[in-house]
């Protein structure tokens, strides 16, 4: 068949369509002959093509129904089930059983050799994996390589033969499975079948009345059928109940595949290198460099063995035992690019063999040349041209998981679904987890490594230098944030923070003047303003109770002064904690499982999502927020308002651009309407949350440390000697308060990850690493902000850090509180501003201590937030001065 397939491959490549159509006797079949097809319909639009078109007969012949004929919804569920089986970490368990069985053919070799030095191998390998395969699925000892006649190994060469009424029976199968089912067409044999349906049912019953456990393929089977009768499973459909014939038929398959595969592989491995001396040494001489390195053959001591497994690979290459994979049309579907359409029930058919031997893919195809699968030689061949154990989603998972250990990166061992973030959003914060990832890769002593968020690989960046150029001196490689924004479905996400490209380059230009010095003198009285109402909203509470929840009412503050200065709006939330702005703003930050989904939708497949139209914001939310961009837009235009605040300078832009309306210009750099509510939303946001949690952070220490608070008002009284009232001069010379600021900022950074998308492939200097267009950067701002070897004692408050002889002393990239480069925070001003005048008022006529029954020390952290803040509130004891 390889043959065969190769030839009708040859003849339709050449006419430079994707596919071709060929014949499978009578009926018609798509042969694919364009990677880039086959990577759409393996993984991409695997959904039209789910299953094999392999012949099964789940009523006659129950060893048929196995996952790999499975289809549908059954296959879907059993596969989901079946693959913690194969994780890595169940590899490792299984290695010791695997390795007692290789010591048994070491001893088997020793024998063979000592008769006769010529030995057939073939039979013999086979035998050593029918024992592997044996113990690990059925935890039996199958002794093939002691009898070669054993009933294991008896049964396994049984299953291959196929004689003329065999072959009649397989023939109708494949053409005419509907007939064949009909007529109760049986492919597994009898005594097969009544062999491996008994073993199965011994073990079962064995392991059940003697309670054996082991960690292998047979105890997920029975774990799975027990759990399902537990959860009461059997209400649900019938069909995917898994029964008793169907661990039958699964450990049937397992078996089958694992043995035959595995020892032909072995088999045509051995034969190369049989002919190729040179390739056998240096095989020979990377097994005798690694365990120079460990005591015994380990498991990880195998991993390291990386020319064994490019031999095995080009082996596999030039010999696959699975050398055409099948698909089944479940829909009509046009082929991309073309007017073609593959009507729903016809066959697909990828020609493995000829991918493996085409020379465009692989040059001189037929030498046997190990150095194509170095990490080098794999990145620079379509992913889709080598195809040994088939493509689709959970395989190319797998291939994802794999992605920096193929490429010599040091990394922390992901595991699926969760990659990198185990325990996220429900036990641990992000930065909880980034700093373990970032502990464990500093040790290495690279300037990065590799995690996975979920599937995606991302490189996150440990040295401070390497920070400094991915931020500042290398930026157009990393210019985009990566994240997640739909222009069209929800406006609102199209804001600076989230823009990409020119768009973002242009619209940050024209908004920086807003946050210059000079502008933020201007809006200093209405900070000020805010302040003294927070100031007299103080003292109304304490005369209620002593005992005060700060988060919130700092939130309130915050909240009356971006509504000023970002709408012109009195919001009132200090006065009316249910105020339309404050709860809106609370809103935002609230996070049911359905809107958690739709985040990690949009995170991690941001392609789709937009095809999906996942909207990210509330649609009350957004109506309230675009509802008052709009009305305060309006009410300036027509009345002439002139103020100093952010609104001002975008309403300045839409006027300008109407004015220029006759000019050339590029449409997609316009802005619109609503870009300006986009631009006011985000500046809303950033400026409420991320300010008020600086506050809470820094009040909590402060009221911590008595000592510390009393010197940050001293440092008030100083200053204000100076100057007859609050300025914006004598607040920034407030330099201790400043100093409390950023060290609250240092222990608990609002945003702990900086991310960047890497817009074309990118070596890292002084490696020869290279970050792939398209992966993620992360920057593990909180990791590097408790870091011992940048601040000493990082768990300590200590405002003392941020003295300028301190802070000389310091890489400058290991504090990013607000990030760095040219889409460091654009607010950062405004923000540092509004923090220090909430600061100022409230130690200057207030002192603070803990609420000791009613707060934990350490704090506790809200896990499923997106930034760091305070779980369960501040709640602080307030004495007026």
């Amino acid at each position: 068949m390889s043959e065969i397939l190769q030839s009708c491959y040859k003849q339709l490549k050449s006419s430079g369509r994707p596919y071709g159509g060929i014949h499978f006797f009578v009926n018609p079949v798509a042969l694919l002959i364009d990677p880039n097809l086959i990577k759409t319909v393996l993984v991409k639009d695997f959904p039209y093509f789910h299953d094999r078109n392999l012949y099964h007969n789940d009523r006659d012949d129950p060893l048929s129904r196995h996952l790999v004929a499975m289809e549908g919804s059954k296959w879907k569920n059993l596969r989901a089930k079946l693959t913690p089986t194969f994780t890595s970490g169940k590899m490792k368990l299984m290695f010791s059983t695997v390795t007692a069985v290789a010591e048994e053919f070491d001893r088997c070799m020793s024998d063979e050799v000592k008769i006769n030095p010529v030995v057939e191998m073939k039979d013999l390998l086979a035998r050593f994996t029918t024992d592997v395969i044996g113990s690990v699925a059925f935890g039996l000892e199958c002794n093939s390589l002691k009898d070669p006649d054993a009933k294991f190994r008896v049964m396994g060469r049984k299953v291959f033969q196929a004689s003329p009424y065999r072959a009649l029976k397989i023939f109708l199968a494949a053409q005419f499975p509907e007939i064949a089912r009909a007529l109760h067409v049986k492919l597994t044999q009898p005594d097969v079948s009544d062999f491996f349906m008994g073993v199965v049912k011994d073990t079962i019953d064995f392991r059940r009345n003697n309670n054996v456990q082991r960690n292998d393929f047979m105890t997920l089977l029975m774990k799975v059928m027990k759990e399902q009768v537990e959860n009461g499973e059997a209400g649900g459909d019938p069909k995917d109940q898994l029964t008793m014939d169907d661990i039958a038929a699964q450990a049937f398959v397992f078996f089958l595949a694992g043995f035959e595969t595995s020892s032909t592989a072995m088999s045509f491995c051995l034969y190369e290198l049989a002919l190729n001396q040179e390739l056998q040494e240096k095989a020979r001489q990377n097994i005798a460099e690694v365990l120079k390195n460990y005591d015994t053959i380990s498991y990880e001591a195998v991993h390291e063995m990386k020319y064994i497994e490019m031999c095995i690979n080009e082996s596999l290459r030039k010999y696959p035992p699975a050398t055409t994979l099948t698909r089944r049309v479940e829909k009509d579907y046009r082929v991309a690019g073309t007017d073609q359409v593959l009507e729903k029930g016809i066959m697909v058919a990828v020609p493995v063999y000829a991918l493996h031997h085409d020379p465009q893919h692989f040059p001189n195809p037929e030498q046997f040349d190990p150095e194509r699968f170095t990490a080098e030689q794999s990145e620079k061949r379509h992913p889709f041209a080598f195809l040994p154990f088939g493509e689709g989603p959970l395989y190319w998972i797998r291939q994802r998981l794999a992605y920096w250990e193929k490429r010599g990166v040091p990394y922390v061992p992901p595991s699926f679904p969760h990659g990198n973030l185990g325990g996220f959003g429900k036990k641990l914060h992000m930065s909880a987890i980034l700093q373990n990832c970032y502990k464990q890769l500093k040790s290495s002593g690279q300037p990065f490594g590799g995690i996975h968020f979920f599937i995606n690989p991302v490189a996150l960046l440990i040295n401070p230098d390497l920070i400094k150029t991915v931020l500042v001196k290398d930026f157009p490689y990393f210019h985009d944030r990566n994240l997640y924004y739909n222009e069209r479905d929800d406006p609102l996400s199209h804001h600076l923070v989230a823009m990409e490209g020119t768009r973002w380059k242009n619209l940050r230009a024209k908004l920086t003047p807003t946050f210059t010095s000079g502008k933020m003198k201007l809006m200093f009285s209405t900070v000020t303003a805010v302040a003294e109402e927070f100031d007299r909203c103080m003292m109304n509470e304490i005369k209620t109770s002593p005992v005060v929840e700060m988060k919130d009412l700092l939130a309130r503050f915050t909240t009356d002064i971006i509504g000023s200065v970002a709408f012109g709006l009195e919001c009132n939330s200090l006065k009316d904690p249910e105020a339309k702005f404050r709860a809106m703003g609370r809103k935002v930050f609230q996070l049911s499982p359905y809107r958690a989904l739709k985040i990690f939708l949009s995170a991690q497949f941001p392609m789709i999502a937009r095809t999906l139209r996942v909207k990210l914001t509330q649609p009350d939310v957004a109506e309230f927020f675009m509802g008052a961009v709009k009305d305060t837009v309006e009410f300036r235009q027509t009345n002439n308002v002139q103020r100093n605040d952010f609104m001002m300078l975008l309403i300045k832009m839409l006027k300008e651009q109407m004015e220029q309306d006759g000019t050339v210009g590029d449409l997609k750099d316009r802005i619109t309407i609503e870009d300006v509510a986009a631009q006011a939303f985000v500046f809303f946001l950033a400026g409420f949350e991320t300010s008020s949690t600086a506050m809470s952070f820094c009040l909590y220490e402060l009221a911590l440390n008595q000592e510390l608070q009393d010197k940050a008002r001293q440092n008030i009284t100083d200053v204000r000697k100076q100057h007859n009232s609050i300025t914006y001069e004598a607040v920034h010379e407030m330099k201790y308060i400043e100093m409390c600021i950023n060290e609250s900022m240092r222990k608990y950074p609002p945003i702990t990850t900086l991310t960047r998308r890497v817009e074309k492939d990118y070596r890292v200097p002084d490696t020869d690493k290279v970050l792939q267009e398209g992966i993620m950067a992360a920057i593990p701002v909180y990791a590097l902000h408790h870091d011992p070897e940048h601040f000493p004692n990082p768990e300590q408050f200590d405002p003392d850090r941020f003295t300028a002889e301190q802070e000389a002393k310091r890489h400058p990239f290991v504090y990013l509180p607000f990030g760095e480069g040219p889409r460091i925070c654009i607010g950062l001003r405004f923000g540092m501003m509004q923090a220090r005048i909430g600061l100022v008022y409230l130690l200057k006529h207030f002192r603070f201590t803990l609420a000791k029954d009613r707060m934990s020390v350490p704090l506790k952290i809200t896990p499923s937030s997106t930034i760091l803040t305070i779980d369960g509130g501040l709640w602080l004891n307030v004495e007026q001065l």
